[in-house]
């Protein structure tokens, strides 16, 4: 497998919500804004509408029937529209506020990969604590790097690139004090043996000023090409569709 330095945002397939004492409309409304927002960060979603435009409302109706967190159901769902991951959601008016329970499940197994509970005291405030939620989900579904990866290592360089960088700084600010010395020294009758010793310094702490920022570049290069090469592997799985072959795959 390839491991390619861009990734792909997975592609959530998002049914409609059940509702509690909450009309189908406003659940739509709030699925929709979500779906929204979550577009705004990045993902690929696919509203209950476009499943229904694609499966059929029957067909989608069945799917969705099945028992909560149906891996069959899930997997099936998921090859039917290319999608890796399924965004269900819950949302009840309660006495005084409003509650929504979201749940990320994986489109291969069926289990929960993210989720997130949002409670808002009106329906206005309800649009921006699910604002909020597609920030925390869309954190939540950013593709991990493997332990010990070169993206998972990536920290080290960068803090090594930080540290050489303030040593250089700090060797090249004695360079300038040595110098503001030097001028200060240089007065009639005063001999090149006594000034000998501040001009070594001088430049002894110039050449190791300059060598830390030199490696500071280096290390944070190295961080740089080890976070955006470190990529984990493509994955791609093929399934079949009734219109055919289908792959699905993360990048």
């Amino acid at each position: 497998m390839l491991a390619l330095v861009l990734t792909q945002a997975p592609k959530l397939a998002a049914p409609a919500w059940d509702a509690v004492e909450v009309t189908p409309e406003k659940a739509q409304f709030f699925s929709l804004h979500l779906a929204s927002a979550l577009r705004n960060r990045g993902l690929s979603v696919i509203t209950a509408q476009d499943i229904a435009a694609v499966l059929g409302v029957e067909r989608q109706k069945q799917l969705l029937g099945c028992s909560e967190g149906g891996s069959s159901c899930m997997l099936e769902l998921s090859n039917a529209l290319g999608a890796q991951l399924v965004l269900t959601g819950v949302v009840a008016k309660l006495e005084s506020s409003y509650q929504v329970n979201l749940r990320v499940l994986s489109g291969t197994d069926g289990k929960v990969v993210a989720q997130e509970v949002v409670r808002a005291e009106s329906q206005e405030k309800l649009l921006f604590a699910l604002d909020d939620a597609s920030v925390s989900l869309a954190r939540q579904l950013e593709p991990k790097a493997p332990p010990g990866s070169a993206r998972g290592l990536a920290w080290i360089p960068a803090v090594g690139a930080a540290a050489f960088a303030v040593a250089g700084g700090l060797f090249y600010g004695l360079a300038l004090e040595r110098s503001a010395t030097l001028e200060r020294m240089l007065v009639p009758g005063v001999t090149r043996e006594a000034l000998a010793p501040v001009v070594s310094a001088g430049q002894t702490f110039e050449v190791l000023g300059w060598a830390g920022f030199g490696l500071a570049a280096g290390a944070g290069v190295t961080a740089l090409v080890m976070f955006l090469v470190g990529a984990p592997p493509a994955q791609v799985s093929f399934f079949v569709t009734p219109s055919g072959l289908g792959a699905r795959g993360a990048f």
